[in-house]
């Protein structure tokens, strides 16, 4: 599909895919950094309908997607770090999530493996702890 992407609203697009695939009814919550939303409006078609695939695991299976949809991550500050596992036309993507105090899958930043080689562990994960350092110090629950 060329030209401008019909949907770059990720909570429109997980609402309109809940209520297709899932009833409409979902448990887990999905909260986004201005981080993951810049990256995520982005890529092409392709790559976002990848992702959503993996953010609609998260959304229907909460702290615990199963592998091989997601990863504990490895040298995080927190031990609650994970990584949902996608491939979009044969390419690894890796988003980084962890749920907050009040329950919700913040994901905090995503890449492709490709664009750092061995380094994207050393460059997202800092990135990722960061974002999800930042989002905690927030005074009030996320909307």
């Amino acid at each position: 599909m060329g030209g401008k992407a019909l949907f770059t609203n990720i909570a429109l697009y997980l609402y309109c895919l809940g209520a297709i695939f899932c009833g409409g009814s979902v448990e887990w919550k999905i909260k986004t950094t201005d981080r993951f939303d810049a990256w995520f409006t982005a890529l092409d078609d392709t790559d976002r309908a990848s992702v959503l695939a993996g953010l609609m695991v998260l959304r229907e299976r909460g702290p615990v997607p199963p592998r091989p949809w997601s990863d504990t991550v490895k040298g995080s500050r927190y031990s609650n770090m994970k990584e949902l596992c996608i491939q979009s036309r044969g390419q690894p993507i890796r988003a980084f999530f962890a749920f907050d105090p009040f329950r919700n899958a913040v994901v905090l930043c995503a890449g492709h493996k490709v664009t750092f080689g061995k380094r994207f562990y050393d460059v997202m994960v800092p990135l990722a702890d960061r974002e999800f350092n930042d989002w905690l110090r927030k005074p009030e629950p996320q909307e």
